[in-house]
């Protein structure tokens, strides 16, 4: 259980920021709660809990770690199975915390048992991607008679539309950014023959804010999707443009981005099952995809019609181009295998 703390599905506010803030930090100047994410401080003061609870359970003090007992502590973490990317979260949790408690947290001894654990995991998992034509089939499907349909369509469609992550797409409000206490994260307006997209902060820029425009002619079902669902929801400028929903009934309250990995399995098993799949079969293929499946889609579809490398870079808004062109790769890769020009 202490483990599941690390994935909190509170909501992301400046408030809960700042109060995470001073238990990870002490005495430290308030004004550096803005140099982390919101969800990144909620991250760090779980992990410092679940250490100060393994400490306490064994007698230990907890500061300063000393090399011995961060070996230790890693090895209690392995030993809950947890992922080598969890793990490396987990003790960059530390040394962010140990710096805030005014040392230098020493690594070096984990190094290796890091790499024991990312070489028995093997290759990560990589997230099924939900291309373009898969996309346009299920969302036909979708009937807007239904809230819950009416509300997912524009959601998938401007997910992949603008490539966008998880948080990115349930943080948007409508015409103008709403309350930071809600959680935004930016904001989507209506304009002849485009939607726009700013996005106040980001995972790769959390500082300058950023545009993504949507043309009319290149996406013409999402306007009409966002159109629609924003009419029977009754959202109002500067409210969240996306909410749960009950029955017939829209919350008031953001969607959680954690809702966007049931959205995508949930649609994709319904529509595996829809074209004649046994359930069994569906629910098993709808669990390759995830959140990610989404972003993965545009850039392997985009790089199936031949769009331009960097046209997709801008779009999906990488660090690099190096993680850009893994998609690339794979897409090439489907178009040929590299032998048929040279093959006898």
């Amino acid at each position: 259980m202490e483990i599941n703390e690390f994935r909190s599905g509170r909501r992301f506010t400046r408030e809960k920021a700042l109060e995470a803030f001073k238990e990870i930090a002490g005495d430290e100047d308030e004004d550096l709660v803005d140099a982390k994410a919101v969800r990144t401080l909620l991250q760090y003061r779980s992990v410092k809990r679940v250490y100060g609870r393994w400490c306490a359970d064994r007698g230990l003090a907890p500061w300063p770690i000393s090399p011995q007992q961060l070996v230790q502590f890693v090895k209690h973490l392995k030993a809950r199975n947890l992922s080598p990317a969890t793990l490396s979260a987990y003790v960059a949790a530390l040394v962010t915390i140990a710096r805030y408690q005014g040392y230098k947290l020493d690594t070096t001894p984990i190094v290796e048992h890091l790499k024991a654990a990312r070489r028995r995991a093997g290759p990560p998992r990589r997230a099924k991607p939900l291309l373009a034509r898969m996309l346009k089939d299920l969302v036909q499907r979708l009937d807007d008679a239904r809230l819950r349909d009416l509300r997912d369509k524009p959601i998938l469609l401007l997910g992949f539309a603008l490539a966008g992550r998880s948080a990115e797409i349930v943080g948007l409000d409508l015409e103008r950014p709403g309350s930071t206490l809600t959680g935004t994260t930016g904001y989507l307006t209506f304009e002849p023959n485009r939607l726009l997209v700013t996005l106040l902060s980001s995972k790769t820029a959390q500082v300058t804010p950023t545009e993504i425009e949507i043309a009319d002619h290149e996406m013409p079902s999402l306007r009409p999707a966002l159109t629609r669902w924003i009419e029977v929801a009754g959202i109002s400028a500067g409210e969240p443009l996306f909410r749960a929903t009950a029955g017939r009934h829209v919350a008031r309250r953001r969607l959680a981005s954690e809702s966007i990995l049931d959205i995508v399995r949930r649609r994709v098993g319904e529509y595996t099952a829809a074209t004649g799949k046994p359930q069994k079969d569906a629910m098993a293929l709808a669990r390759a995809f995830s959140s990610h499946s989404i972003r993965r889609g545009y850039c392997t579809s985009a790089s199936n019609a031949r769009v331009p490398f960097a046209q997709i870079r801008k779009r999906s808004r990488h660090r690099s181009d190096a993680m850009v062109a893994a998609y690339v790769a794979d897409a090439e890769g489907r178009r040929s295998s590299g032998l048929a020009k040279v093959g006898f």
